[in-house]
């Protein structure tokens, strides 16, 4: 889950800079990544003021097409709890030549540190750029080539230097050299958003224990799949009656829980017993959780990281639900469709006789692919 590994980068990057001021040394690459890339170059190549990309929603991500150090047809999620730009080593991006300045050890990963990075996305360059590269050995999210269904991730590297809009309704992102949200018709509401870390957050409500309403804040990310990742706080429990699920992350698997908060409020909007994932590992200095893609995508969004703003317009067709999968089969894309992580006992797909590892081609006699995947 990308949430995760920047999470972790971000915290060894803190250990390591740390260590290197004590020691005399300083690496390029740990202070591009601590100060969010400021030596980084931005042009904007269009004659209009705006760029339109578009996106393809796979396992909910946004995935858009990228350019990495002249390598074209990149598939990176567009991802707001980036704080930096990753890069995994897939079919795609195997061959390439990358200049790596270090490493750097995360729990139970190594990663490369990419210095003098150029990445491309339609009219937007972005140049002298210092990535994560992730190799496939290493990555918590993929067990094979043919599992790498996205090349990887960027977030803050863009956010910061433009207005961004997420379509979600369209599949589109449109970046702006120029917006000002203040101008926006009446049916926008306009927030303040909390830039940490490289990171925005954004303040929710949740009823507490005693059924009162209490402020906290979330990260907003758009590279979470699902609605609400808490870790919650003293005073707000997690739901007695819920699942338990498995997640991938640099430590390897650990199990979730999944079930539904009573009360969930952001952006004048007011969720009853909304899906939420409690992350027993998740630690974060500013915030309680992550909003993730299944709540934000019922709205049109706007990201104004220099104002630190955020617009939101509900979409036309959506409803307050937040469906859960019950199912019981874990199955994560693969080139050839999809592959099942595991089958929960006692479920549904428990009786198709499925193991972990087994390739699933079509369902229903459709063929699976990146443009049906969620769908189905």
């Amino acid at each position: 889950m990308i949430p995760n590994i920047i999470q972790r980068i971000k915290t060894t990057v803190l250990v390591c800079l740390f260590s290197m001021l004590t020691l005399g040394c300083i690496s390029k690459s740990i202070v591009n990544l601590q100060t969010g890339n400021p030596f980084a170059e931005h042009t904007w190549s269009n004659k209009a003021d705006k760029i339109e990309v578009p996106f393809t929603w796979y396992d909910g991500h946004i995935i858009i097409e990228t350019s990495i150090n002249g390598q074209a047809g990149l598939k990176l999620a567009l991802d707001s709890g980036a704080s930096a730009t990753v890069l995994f080593e897939t079919l795609r991006s195997k061959s390439m030549s990358l200049n790596v300045d270090t490493t750097l050890d995360l729990p139970g990963s190594t990663v490369n540190l990419i210095n003098d990075a150029k990445v491309s996305v339609s009219g937007i360059t972005i140049e002298n750029l210092t990535i994560v590269h992730v190799p496939l050995e290493q990555s918590p999210l993929f067990n094979s080539f043919e599992e790498a269904y996205f090349d990887g991730a960027i977030g803050y590297d863009v956010l910061k230097q433009y207005v961004t809009k997420i379509d979600y309704q369209n599949q589109k992102v449109i970046f702006y050299k120029k917006h000002d949200l203040e101008k926006l018709s009446s049916d926008w509401l306009v927030l303040p958003i909390m830039i940490k870390g490289n990171i925005p957050y954004i303040e929710a409500s949740l009823k507490n224990n005693d059924d009162q309403k209490e402020s906290q804040f979330f990260v907003l990310d758009t590279g979470a799949p699902d609605y609400i990742y808490s870790q919650l706080v003293e005073n707000v429990s997690f739901p007695e009656k819920h699942f338990l699920g498995n997640m991938k992350h640099f430590e390897g698997a650990s199990q979730i829980k999944t079930g539904r908060l009573p009360y969930f409020e952001f952006a004048n909007t007011e969720f009853s017993d909304v899906t939420s994932h409690d992350l027993g590992h998740f630690s974060d200095d500013y915030g309680v959780g992550l909003l993730g893609s299944g709540l934000l995508r019922k709205y049109d969004v706007i990201f104004d990281y220099q104002s630190e703003k955020i617009a939101f317009r509900k979409a036309k067709k959506t409803t307050l639900t937040t469906p859960i999968d019950r199912s019981g089969l874990n199955m994560e894309p693969h080139i050839h469709g999809g592959v099942v992580i595991d089958v929960a006992s006692r479920s549904g797909a428990s009786k198709l006789s499925l193991l972990p590892g087994d390739i699933i081609t079509h369902i229903n006699r459709t063929a699976i692919t990146e443009h049906n995947f969620d769908q189905l």
